[in-house]
């Protein structure tokens, strides 16, 4: 019988760390949802209409969000006032 021991038990709540990259960290849609404070259907929407940040493919289900794209969103979504944004000025 084959010695299982050193392989970890993965539970519901099992928090996966980011994915490191040779240029970048990847998040899962959870990670970025958290971060983000909207919740995953919302990126899901935001894939479909282009609103949210970039986001790759891996696979056929597997979708994953680099660690720059998500902070060039954020930044590019960062206002100094509403006057600011509603001028489509970037930060202020």
């Amino acid at each position: 019988m084959t010695d299982t021991s050193h392989i970890p038990l993965l539970t519901k709540n099992f928090a996966r760390p980011a994915v490191e990259c040779a240029s970048s960290r990847f998040f899962n849609e959870r990670q970025v949802a958290d971060l983000l404070g909207v919740t995953t259907r919302t990126l899901q929407r935001w894939r479909v209409t282009g609103e949210g940040p970039a986001w790759v493919r891996i696979g056929v289900r597997l979708i994953r969000y680099a660690e720059t794209d998500v902070a060039a969103w954020k930044e590019r979504h960062t206002y100094a006032h509403r006057a600011a944004e509603l001028a489509g000025g970037a930060n202020g």
